[in-house]
């Protein structure tokens, strides 16, 4: 009776261990996808900076702007792709397919 309670109370654990795992690893996804939409903003953004830069219409500062947010959108997207893997793995060993 005691080990059947114990039983249940452990998989009752493992089954919270993995649904939040789930989670985490949707999030990050979530949070990945959102990062390479940025990245393409920035990436047209700092290209019509300097489009404009070379044809005059913009100041110098403009352009270190559009390359200060492309710099970030780049680094939140490596952030995000690490995060979204490590979630991921965190769950394949929640399910107990990796050890």
């Amino acid at each position: 009776m005691i080990s059947r309670l114990h039983i249940e109370e452990i998989e009752e654990k493992i089954e919270l261990q993995v649904s939040q795992c789930r989670q985490k690893a949707t999030e990050a996804h979530e949070r990945y996808v959102a990062a390479i939409g940025n990245r393409e903003e920035a990436d047209e953004n700092l290209r019509c900076a300097n489009y404009r830069l070379k044809e005059g219409i913009i100041p110098v500062s403009n352009v270190i702007e559009a390359q200060t947010a492309w710099l970030s959108a780049h680094s939140d997207l490596i952030s995000a792709s690490v995060d979204e893997r490590l979630a991921s793995l965190y769950l394949l060993k929640s399910l107990g397919l990796i050890k």
